[in-house]
């Protein structure tokens, strides 16, 4: 059970990522074929025909290169920014958990906050049209959580205002601030573990954007990471 769920979770996300639909329509020819191939199989051959599917598969966490919040996406680009947060907090032995950010009775849920307000005028050094700067802004890399609170209070406010609140959010969202990397050994234990290139972000350009979606690709792909089956018991 452990083996096909990681699997399916492996496979789930990386078509997401792609923008590739996962309904039942969709997948389901795949997953009634797959379910014919491993029936019987014993956990070593699982594991093997499992790996070697994933190691086929056309859809990778490259697809991130692209990945945007768009209408149909909301609830999953929320999932998919806890994870990464939740990922990245217990590997710093921060006392959290997946169901505490998705609680929906929580007193001040969590909601995705735009890096970049919507203000293209702050942006037209580097954004030739308004639509072009609003598909950007939108981009997997230009997104945290943080308390709904929060974020009614930032409002509009420029990055470099409301960038030395994100220290008091999640770790996600705080290691956008310079604050985060003094005296939290537990952190750069985790960046030395992992190779994730955080770093704090002063301003936030259109290079910036680049380099963070780039982070959570990485990150994407460690908590994604095919290696889980060998684990899996």
């Amino acid at each position: 059970i452990r083996l096909v769920t990681t699997f399916i979770d492996i496979y789930l996300a990386r078509r997401k990522v792609n923008f590739k639909l996962t309904g039942y329509n969709t997948v389901h020819y795949t997953m009634f074929n797959l379910a014919k191939a491993i029936r019987d199989m014993d956990v070593d051959a699982l594991r093997a025909h499992l790996l070697d599917y994933l190691s086929k598969m056309q859809e990778t966490f490259d697809g991130i290169k692209n990945f945007r919040l768009h209408g149909r996406n909301s609830s999953y680009m929320y999932f998919l920014l806890v994870r990464m947060t939740v990922y990245i907090e217990q590997g710093s032995g921060i006392n959290t958990n997946f169901d505490a950010y998705m609680a929906n009775n929580s007193r001040r849920p969590c909601e995705i906050e735009h890096i970049w307000a919507d203000k293209y005028e702050r942006h037209r050094d580097e954004f030739a049209s308004e639509g072009d700067f609003h598909w950007r802004r939108n981009y997997l890399g230009g997104l945290v959580l943080v308390r709904r609170g929060t974020n009614q209070s930032l409002g509009a406010a420029a990055y470099e205002s409301k960038v030395k609140h994100y220290v008091n959010e999640n770790l996600l969202a705080a290691s956008l601030t310079s604050q985060t990397y003094e005296k939290n050994p537990n952190f750069a234990g985790f960046m030395r573990r992992s190779g994730l290139p955080f770093r704090a972000h002063e301003s936030f350009k259109l290079d910036d954007l680049k380099a963070r979606q780039d982070l959570y690709r990485r990150i994407c792909e460690q908590v994604w990471d095919p290696a889980r089956l060998e684990s899996a018991r």
